[in-house]
């Protein structure tokens, strides 16, 4: 019998392209804002609204195996206005907090709760070499990354495997980084960033899906 896997911003890029890759040895589900936009991306999986009451959404969480929070959004995408460092910060912090809860709530904890986080935990200093050990930036996506985490650990009392994927650049033809990197090129306006002596982690969509995929069949992470 598979595996019930749920997602919480399956129709992003990367919940999506994951979905795809778990479905022929998983049962994928969706929690999403827009049930039947969700459908129409990805008719093979099944998809639940946010908008369910408490009692429905704990009744999903009971039946989930693996619970992954992929939800944010793009901090690629326009200026970082006011407004949009706060949806750039409630949109990740938040649905933890909330998907955290449920699980609280739940009779049958899932056995993983696996979190989206992002290499601006360390911030953007040149002259240092970070690993999963070094401390956290001070700076804004160095605070978002601190406290998105800081919310997934509810479920470090309730006997839940809880792993944060601190996740860098994603690199896809489809969407993120790359189209808006590539653009000026099209228009024979391309240059190279900065220095040219920075960092630029990054990380290829498929590897990424893999990697999540690797997460979930691997209890000793």
């Amino acid at each position: 019998m598979p595996r019930n896997v749920l997602i919480a911003g399956i129709t992003g890029l990367i919940g999506n392209k994951l979905a795809r890759l778990l479905l022929p040895e998983y049962k994928v589900r969706g929690l999403v804002r827009n049930v039947r936009s969700a459908q129409s991306k990805l008719p093979e999986a099944d998809f639940y609204s946010w908008k369910e009451d408490e009692k429905f959404l704990v009744n999903l969480i009971e039946g989930s195996d693996i619970v992954i929070n992929l939800s944010g959004r793009s901090i690629a995408k326009g200026r970082w206005t006011e407004k949009a460092k706060r949806e750039i910060y409630s949109s990740r912090i938040e649905t933890t907090k909330r998907l955290g809860e449920l699980i609280s709530k739940a009779s049958k904890k899932p056995e993983s709760f696996i979190v989206a986080s992002a290499v601006g935990y360390y911030g953007l200093d040149v002259n240092k070499i970070s690993d999963e050990d070094s401390p956290p930036s001070d700076d804004f996506l160095g605070k978002v990354c601190v406290d998105w985490e800081k919310a997934s650990s509810l479920v470090d009392e309730l006997n839940v495997r809880r792993v944060n994927v601190r996740i860098s650049t994603v690199l896809s033809r489809d969407d993120g980084a790359l189209p808006l990197i590539v653009l000026p090129f099209k228009f024979f306006a391309g240059t190279y960033f900065g220095s040219g002596n920075q960092y630029f982690p990054w990380i290829h969509e498929k590897d990424l899906i893999r990697l999540f995929k690797f997460v979930i069949e691997n209890q000793s992470i």
